[in-house]
C-alpha cells in the first residue's frame, strides 16, 4: 500500500490540505497515468471526486444536464444497457430502413431518463430538443445538433454527421419525425442530404372548414 505522501506534497498552502491515507499499488498507478491527461496528482483526485459526486446526486434533475459528453454516454451505457456500435457496423444494420425501429423507437423512454423520468407530457418542446441534442451528440450520433426558433411554435433543427451517407440522415429523418408526430403531436418535416439531416418542427395547423357544402 502507498500513502498519499507520495501522491500529494506534505504542505498545506490557501485552500490545499495535506491528506495522508494509504492506497493499492494498482491505484496509484491509475493516477499517475491519469495524471498524464489532468496535470497533477492532485487534480486527477479532485476530478474523481468530481465524478463520484455527480454520480452520487444523479436524483437531481439539473445534474445530468451539466455533464460532459463522455460522462453522459457513461451513464447511458450503464443505466439504460446501451452499447457502442460501429459506424459502419451501423449502416449496415440499416442498410433498408426497418420500419418497425422507427416505429417503436426509444427515444421518449432516454429522454425521460435524462430528465430522471419526468413524463414526457410534462416537459416543454424546448425541453425535449435540449436532450436530444445533448444525448444524441453524447452518444457520437452527429457531431453536431443545432436548434432554431422560428416563429410561434415553431423550431428547426440541423444534424450534421460525418458518414456522408445519405441513408444515416433518412434513417435518423424518420426516427425523429416519426416521434415528434406519433409522440408529440407535432408536425415535422424532413430534409435529408448525404451529410447533413434538416428537422422542422410546428404545432399542426388547424383544418380550413370547407367552403360550400351541407
Amino acid at each position: 500500500m502507498l500513502g498519499w505522501r507520495k501522491i500529494m506534497p506534505d504542505i498545506e498552502t490557501g485552500k490545499s490540505k495535506h491528506l495522508h491515507t494509504t492506497i493499492s499499488a494498482e491505484c496509484f498507478e491509475k493516477i499517475k497515468t491519469l495524471s498524464k491527461k489532468h496535470g497533477s496528482h492532485s487534480k486527477t483526485i479532485e476530478k474523481a471526486i468530481d465524478l463520484l459526486e455527480l454520480h452520487e446526486g444523479l436524483v437531481i434533475p439539473e445534474n445530468k444536464q451539466i455533464l460532459d459528453t463522455d460522462m453522459i454516454w457513461g451513464f447511458m451505457r450503464s443505466e439504460l444497457n446501451m452499447v457502442a456500435v460501429g459506424k459502419t457496423t451501423f449502416l449496415s444494420y440499416i442498410d433498408e430502413i426497418p420500419e418497425k425501429a422507427i416505429l417503436n423507437n426509444n427515444a421518449t423512454e432516454i429522454i425521460e431518463w435524462f430528465y430522471n423520468y419526468k413524463k414526457l407530457t410534462e416537459l416543454s418542446l424546448e425541453e425535449v430538443l435540449k436532450a436530444i441534442k445533448i444525448i444524441w451528440i453524447s452518444a457520437n450520433y452527429f457531431r453536431s445538433i443545432r436548434c432554431e426558433k422560428g416563429g410561434p411554435g415553431q423550431y428547426k433543427m440541423v444534424f450534421a454527421h460525418e458518414l456522408n451517407e445519405l441513408k444515416y440522415s433518412q434513417y435518423w429523418g424518420k426516427y425523429f419525425q416519426s416521434f415528434f408526430e406519433t409522440k408529440l403531436g407535432k408536425e415535422a418535416k424532413i430534409l435529408c442530404r448525404p451529410q447533413i439531416l434538416h428537422v422542422e418542427i410546428q404545432e399542426p395547423q388547424p383544418q380550413k372548414p370547407r367552403k360550400g357544402g351541407n
